[in-house]
């Protein structure tokens, strides 16, 4: 039986260790953000933050669904079926509104868009997503107006009142 030159052993230990650290090495996915703004006729500044986290598994859902057995039965398998997932409720639903604050806040200091502060008008957490509507502590000025233009459409709108 003949033995494996020492450069060969090498190799083949080389690419062993590369492909051991590729698969522990995977960084964990940035969250994909949104963030607009809107400034109201009294000057008040407005703003929407989501915060999306990407899944790890790069696979797809089907689009199958579990069929029924033919005698009408539901389907059988240890997940409970239900419409609420365990993250909505858990332990977990703090960190994410956490790590979602400490995003927003870097951001704003980022951008100027809130430099007093904010007040968060609404939160809703689902899984692995955020959303934030906040209005800032200070009104808007020229500049601000200038830097941050409406990106999205008001609620109250204006009727235009056709003279008889």
């Amino acid at each position: 039986m003949r033995s494996l030159p020492p450069v060969c052993i090498q190799i083949i230990a080389s690419i062993g260790l590369a492909a051991a650290i590729s698969g522990c090495a995977s960084t964990p996915k940035e969250p994909v953000i949104s963030f607009t703004t809107h400034i109201y006729l009294d000057g008040t500044k407005s703003f929407d933050y989501t915060s999306t986290m990407q899944s790890k598994s790069k696979s797809k859902p089907s689009g199958k669904r579990d069929k029924p057995p033919r005698d009408g039965a539901p389907p059988r398998d240890d997940k409970p079926r239900n419409s609420h997932s365990s993250h909505e409720d858990g332990p977990n639903k703090e960190a994410i509104a956490q790590r979602a604050q400490q995003r927003l806040i870097e951001l704003l200091n980022t951008n100027g868009y809130c430099t007093e502060g904010y007040i968060t008008l609404e939160e809703h957490i689902v899984r692995t997503s955020i959303a934030i509507k906040g209005q800032c502590i200070e009104q808007a000025n020229e500049n601000d107006k200038l830097l941050f233009p409406n990106t999205r459409k008001s609620k109250v709108t204006e009727e235009v009142i056709n003279p008889l």
